[in-house]
């Protein structure tokens, strides 16, 4: 079907809106539009391993609206869907209630799975590829041009689909099952919101936090069986034990998944050439 427009659009024959469109991909080419004129054509794309988060509603969909037809905002893309789970990333809330900044540093490579960009937006991307070529993923090139001019609905409409497979690491197809769980991401999601923390402090702390609670829950329990061992009761409500108990347990469980299903790091040639050596 694209190919089709192109053609008729060769003939002269489309309606100026389908070639008011393609002028977006000629890369290099002279632009004759303003740039409040590039910013009023927007690109909608939706992968096919989006699944819906729950948050979507007339209310946000009308503030988007608003939003992208405000001439006094900046932006590039607008993500409507964003993994919270990256480094150096810090979001912010704005004036809109359901709109907040992304800000982005390296590595926040938030995902490509649902976002609309500018024509102004695009073109950057486009010429930055036609002069640097490739040289990194898309996600991690969004976030080197677009620090600043990213924002996201809130919350999102949709999430990274987390049974979906892939093609580039499925050695984290585990890890992406659990933490893209819609309920998950969007607990993450809104303590990102709530707390304006970068979730390179985030993290540090969500350990901090559970390690605590399994320290002071753990307590609890080893006092509640010391007892029950040496006197053959428990001086104290035994609820609060067995939760105490499972709170540990919990805690403990997260933290230990987290490890078990954390990426490797990659290995140095030193390290693969004694590994080499050692099946020689």
């Amino acid at each position: 079907a694209m190919e089709d427009l192109k053609q008729k659009g060769a003939a002269g024959t489309p309606s100026p809106a389908f070639g008011s469109f393609f002028d977006a991909f000629k890369v290099g080419a002279a632009s004759t539009t303003t740039s409040s004129q590039s910013r009023d054509r927007k690109i909608l794309v939706l992968e096919d391993n989006m699944a819906l988060m729950g948050g979507t509603s007339q209310k946000l969909l009308d503030s988007l609206s608003a939003y992208t037809e405000d001439a006094s905002t900046d932006w590039d893309m607008i993500n409507l869907s964003y993994n919270p789970y990256v480094p150096n990333l810090q979001v912010s809330r704005t004036e809109n209630d359901n709109i907040i900044k992304l800000s982005c540093g390296i590595g926040s490579a938030l995902g490509t799975t649902a976002y609309i960009i500018s024509e102004a937006g695009l073109r950057e991307l486009l010429q930055h590829d036609a002069k640097e070529g490739y040289y990194a993923p898309i996600p991690d090139v969004m976030a080197e041009l677009f620090p600043e001019t990213r924002v996201a609905a809130n919350p999102v409409p949709f999430v990274r689909a987390p049974k979906t497979k892939s093609l580039v690491n499925p050695q984290l197809d585990d890890l992406r099952e659990v933490l893209f769980q819609p309920i998950v991401t969007a607990q993450v999601q809104r303590l990102l919101v709530s707390t304006g923390l970068s979730t390179n402090a985030l993290l540090p702390l969500t350990i901090l936090a559970l390690l605590g609670m399994a320290a002071l829950s753990g307590g609890v329990t080893l006092d509640a069986f010391w007892s029950i061992i040496h006197t053959g009761s428990y001086d104290g409500p035994i609820l609060f034990a067995i939760l105490s108990t499972l709170i540990t347990v919990s805690s403990l469980a997260i933290i230990a998944q987290g490890v078990i299903l954390a990426p490797k790091p990659p290995q140095t040639a030193a390290s693969d050439t004694e590994e080499q050596n050692a099946f020689a």
